[in-house]
């Protein structure tokens, strides 16, 4: 069987590989693999970030299958690091502890690699601050809280085992062990103990308390392991901000040169305008900010980097550690390995942040002024997003000719993959950064390079629940069960001429009470319904609609004027697709009672 190393590079566009928005490549290595690899053209994520898209990537099921995120991958049959592990394989995992979550999915880890510390923020912004907005209107019900009990119990499960990982096994902590050497774990621990066992006395009590004092509760301030102390500020401004000057002074340049053509028209700020003071929704003129966070991408770059800046090890340090493991491993099986990158993510880096290394820095600048220079101002959309991108091709060159010299290149295969895309290229300009249906959003590249593979185009439209059937068919395995995405080398799956996404919204995935954000799209139309998990589609409504024929950006909502009729077809995808969800949904939802 062949070695398996899966890349996730986070908030990636399609259309941001190769030369598709530039003059020359972003990903001039990626590009090289394309003989002998799988490539999909039209894969969809079902969701615009992290968790929402890696539920259907990492299950090979649909976002909202079996309660959907609300417990991360937990309620799925399967998850790929099991899939591999029962395929046979000895699995390595890097991760943040919060986000892998659960001891149904660590069980199957053989080799853990933790990312970060344990971010409360995001589990606040992720599942607690929902049920403090509905306190100040309701008490919570007893569904909620039993939902919140155990999704509670699983974090603090979770968070344990990651400070018991760190004292038991150190190894567990080696990209993060200059912040641990600095962090009690024992201290953190003990009180983390104490905390569960008071939760565990009372759930309701301490549940109320933990929501009424928020970001004050203990278990907010505990864990300070935080990647971005990794950064030397007066390095960083000095030795690659000061040293480097005249390359960052070419980029901006280059930058505002080539995006004078993405300057909103008078007809759309007149009509944003007008439909800001008829929905009294501040984000309809959301694109006039969006315009000058493109012009000033650089500036952005550089006053996101003084403050809190990144949160897990860079592609390179990553990278490097991986191939190490794997030049010291011994064992007869093939492996799996899992990475995530986070450079084209929001706060956008495209050099090595957590190390000050000179001769790192002057090959990375080396590389990056030679592209810049070629590249000059031919593109449209934020250099800063585009550099990130090339960075990270770089770093898996690196990578790769580190398994050539190890004579592993022959007998692995590799899978290159986004989560889900990004509108942080500022291209189009669109109103909503994050939480929208915009197709840049959504629309992800996929590489399966397999040694001695012929290399194939895939035109047809898929999900991300696809990506691993196809990977197990190119290795020539079954799909693992539980898994009901399609293979795409599997000509006997049908072909789909349009694409559905579905995901919770922004905030926490609560399925008994919010709405699901749902989009139909082929290549005429777009259409954006929502409407609660537990009422019947009619009780929903349209959102959004796009003629993506006269309006191929999306930069027009028609949805108050188009004729309901020219979309219908699309709607019965959505209300199908919707019978399923509330069915499923009410099932889970008695047994979570018992």
């Amino acid at each position: 069987m062949n070695n398996v190393v899966c890349i996730l590079i986070d908030s990636v566009i399609w259309e941001s590989i190769g030369c598709q928005r530039t003059k020359v490549s972003t990903t001039p290595f990626i590009d090289t693999l394309k003989g002998e690899s799988i490539v999909a053209n039209k894969l969809f994520s079902y969701g615009p970030y992290t968790n929402s898209a890696t539920r259907s990537l990492y299950t090979g099921r649909p976002a909202l299958d079996d309660f959907g995120y609300y417990f991360q991958l937990n309620t799925a049959p399967t998850n790929h690091y099991k899939a591999f592990h029962e395929a046979g394989y000895e699995t390595y995992g890097f991760y943040y502890p919060y986000y892998i979550i659960g001891e149904g999915i660590k069980q199957y880890v053989d080799h853990t690699t933790y990312l970060a510390g344990f971010i409360f923020t995001s589990e606040w912004g992720g599942i607690f601050r929902h049920y403090t907005e509905i306190q100040k209107t309701r008490e919570l019900n007893e569904i909620e809280f039993t939902l919140l009990i155990k999704r509670t119990t699983l974090m603090f499960d979770v968070w344990i085992d990651f400070y018991n990982d760190l004292i038991k096994y150190p190894e567990t902590g080696e990209l993060i062990r200059e912040i641990v050497s600095d962090f009690d774990v024992k201290g953190a621990l003990e009180i983390l103990k104490d905390e569960y066992t008071r939760f565990k006395e009372s759930p309701k009590d301490y549940l109320l308390k933990l929501l009424e004092q928020g970001k004050n509760h203990i278990l907010s301030n505990l864990d300070n392991i935080d990647v971005d102390r990794l950064i030397d500020r007066p390095y960083l401004n000095e030795k690659i901000y000061g040293k480097f000057r005249s390359f960052f002074k070419l980029i901006d340049k280059n930058n505002k040169k080539a995006n004078k053509c993405l300057r909103p028209d008078i007809k759309r700020i007149v009509r944003g305008i007008s439909r800001r003071i008829k929905t009294k929704d501040t984000s309809e003129l959301g694109f006039v900010i969006n315009y000058f966070g493109l012009r000033y991408a650089v500036d952005k770059l550089k006053k996101d980097s003084q403050t809190h800046w990144q949160d897990i090890p860079s592609a390179r340090v990553q990278l490097d550690y991986a191939a190490n493991v794997l030049e010291k491993r011994s064992g007869e099986k093939p492996f799996f390995m899992s990475l995530h990158f986070l450079e084209p993510h929001n706060r956008v880096s495209f050099f090595t942040f957590d190390v000050q290394d000179e001769t790192v820095h002057d090959e990375e600048f080396n590389m990056l002024t030679s592209f810049a220079k070629d590249l000059g101002s031919d593109f449209k959309g934020s250099i800063t997003y585009y550099l990130s991108v090339r960075y990270v091709d770089y770093c898996i060159e690196r990578f790769c000719d580190r398994l050539k010299e190890l004579n592993l290149w022959n007998n692995t295969t590799l899978l290159l993959v986004a989560d889900h895309g990004s509108s942080y290229s500022f291209c189009p300009l669109h109103n909503t950064r994050v939480n929208c249906f915009d197709e840049e959003c959504y629309h992800v590249p996929m590489y399966i390079r397999h040694p001695g593979l012929k290399g194939q185009e895939i035109n047809n439209y898929y999900n991300s629940k696809d990506v691993l059937p196809t990977l197990f068919d190119v290795l020539g395995l079954s799909k693992p069960e539980g898994m009901t995405g399609l293979s795409m080398i599997d000509d006997n799956s049908p072909c789909k001429d349009y694409v559905l996404t579905e995901y919770m919204g922004p905030g926490c995935p609560d399925m008994s009470s919010k709405y699901i954000w749902y989009s139909a799209r082929d290549a005429h139309f777009m259409v954006a319904y929502k409407v609660r998990a537990l009422e019947t589609f009619n009780h929903g409504f349209i959102c959004e609609a796009y003629d993506l024929v006269k309006d191929p950006e999306a930069l027009y909502n028609i949805a108050d004027s188009i004729k309901k009729e020219k979309i219908q077809y699309l709607l019965e995808y959505i209300k199908e697709r919707h019978a399923q969800i509330k069915k499923q949904t009410e099932i889970f939802l008695q047994d979570i009672k018992l």
